[in-house]
């Protein structure tokens, strides 16, 4: 499950995401105080270099910071879809690729 977030100002993945696709998970250099909507801020100090995230059967490669999230896998911000060229269309629920 990837969530789209317009307001983050960088990309996550779950903690259980990273472990089921088996990536490397690495030392982030820095402790970042990440607030979440749903709980309390927590510290992020992992993360995951070159994650491969599959979208509409495109692949990327993503540097993804580590979190304890539930019921999402990744979260990526508007800036992501900036500057891989993705348009949301919300009025049909679809992404628009180039």
């Amino acid at each position: 499950m990837i969530l789209f977030d317009s307001g983050a100002s960088h990309f996550f993945i779950s903690y259980a995401c990273a472990a089921v696709l088996g990536v490397h998970v690495c030392d982030l250099g820095l402790r970042l105080l990440v607030s979440m909507p749903a709980s309390a801020s927590v510290i992020a100090s992992e993360l995951c270099v070159g994650c491969p995230v599959v979208v509409n059967e495109k692949k990327y490669k993503v540097n993804l910071i580590c979190l304890p999230l539930v019921d999402i896998d990744i979260i990526l911000g508007m800036d992501w879809l900036s500057v891989n060229r993705i348009l949301i269309d919300c009025a049909n629920r679809r992404l628009i690729f180039p």
